[in-house]
């Protein structure tokens, strides 16, 4: 009796601690530069969950896949930090001072990088160590995060002349609590799998859903996000009729994720999608990262350093007074930064993903909605916000966990 009472209170203070995470990520996390004192708050509070996680990594819920890609990640923030540089003829110091040479080409920007990815990656691997009934009680500080921001949204829109704070965190509040429209649009449309799971799997309440998900839609086109009102509608259509048909087999949403996707690339093709990226720079900054790529694609250029590698490729007519701070595509500013090794080491996620998402519907919300992520990063950065980032680690924790016998059979007869 005394046991099971201890095992029940140490499991109330992880999923509350792991939830707080969550929550304090929700409401500071909204910022994208580097060296926010609000993202370094939300690391200090993983501290602890980062030292358990990374304890408990042999003997946890992951499969051998998940912790070889953990360990993968763990060699590419140490490789950041050798003394040795394979483009050494890119470091230049005046008057052949000798300098110190490390594999990144800008120590102090990696290390802030690699701060931001080992604390995502100690707190996924706690989260990963939780039981599957634990990890579903923590969807719920991820809903109180959601609500949070939509109510902030909704008071900030019944203001005509804007809200835009930047007194209050050390970014400028102008959506909900996040710095942009579009990272809040991306943070809200990739709960609403989440939402699915929860409406149309647990709660079996699909008017419910439906109500829900037309007042998400109706925000995101107030706020005026046209990435977060399109994908918005799109994912909650599609996640409908996913948890529609509970006994569908693997290969047929298979075959229905290739259906949507090519419904998504047909859209596009007939839109004005390249005009768009042409009015915003967005195709300037793709064309520019390319060719840097060109030059750096084996080794990488380090985390974080594509601020002051990007200038180098950028020419005199495309200067503007504001900087480009990322490649508003998070696969090409990745591969720029840490090379082959880094790609590599997203085809073994994006294979896992595939291979784990199907185990349960909980897993299957949160593919779905890693999915959504993955697809806007290929506009923009989501994942540079600590946000979203920190649910970016949350779902994928959980769909990396292996769920026991009874769990398993008891999603199935759902």
């Amino acid at each position: 009796m005394g046991v099971k009472r201890i095992k029940s209170d140490t499991d109330f203070m992880k999923v509350n601690y792991a939830g707080a995470l969550i929550l304090l990520a929700c409401i500071l996390g909204g910022g994208t530069p580097q060296g926010l004192w609000t993202d370094h708050l939300i690391q200090i509070a993983m501290i602890p969950a980062l030292f358990l996680g990374f304890s408990a990594l042999m003997g946890n819920r992951l499969g051998r896949g998940a912790m070889v890609l953990a360990i993968g990640i763990l060699v590419l923030i140490g490789l950041q930090f050798l003394p040795f540089s394979p483009q050494s003829e890119l470091i230049k110091s005046p008057d052949d001072i000798p300098v110190l040479e490390f594999w990144t080409l800008s120590p102090y920007r990696s290390l802030a990088s690699a701060a931001f990815l080992a604390a995502l990656l100690g707190f996924g691997l706690f989260v990963a160590s939780l039981s599957e009934a634990l990890q579903k009680r923590l969807i719920r500080f991820v809903f109180l995060g959601l609500s949070i921001n939509l109510v902030i949204s909704v008071i900030q829109l019944s203001y005509s002349g804007g809200t835009r704070m930047e007194d209050v965190f050390p970014f400028a509040i102008t959506s909900a609590l996040f710095a942009n429209e579009n990272h809040f649009s991306s943070f809200v449309f990739a709960v609403v799998p989440l939402i699915a799971w929860q409406l149309l799997s647990v709660s079996n309440r699909a008017i419910l859903f439906i109500i829900v998900t037309g007042l998400i839609v109706a925000i995101m086109f107030a706020v005026g996000s046209r990435a977060g009102m399109g994908i918005s509608a799109g994912i909650a259509l599609f996640s409908f009729f996913w948890f529609l048909l509970p006994d569908a087999k693997p290969v047929s949403r298979l075959v229905l994720l290739t259906m949507a996707a090519f419904i998504v690339l047909t859209a596009l093709v007939f839109s004005d999608f390249e005009g768009a990226l042409e009015a915003d720079l967005r195709s300037t900054f793709f064309k520019n990262t390319i060719s840097a790529i060109g030059d750096h694609w084996l080794f990488g250029t380090g985390f974080g350093t594509f601020p002051i590698i990007y200038p180098q490729y950028e020419a005199v007519d495309e200067v503007r007074r504001n900087f480009a701070n990322h490649a508003h595509n998070d696969y090409l500013e990745v591969f720029l930064e840490t090379g082959l090794f880094g790609v590599l080491l997203f085809f073994g996620f994006v294979t896992l993903l595939a291979y784990n998402m199907f185990r349960s519907p909980l897993s299957q919300a949160a593919g779905l909605s890693i999915l959504a992520i993955l697809i806007h990063s290929g506009l923009d950065y989501p994942l540079r916000t600590m946000a979203i980032a920190t649910l970016f680690a949350t779902l994928s924790a959980i769909v990396f966990s292996n769920g026991n016998g009874e769990e398993r059979s008891g999603s199935s007869q759902r």
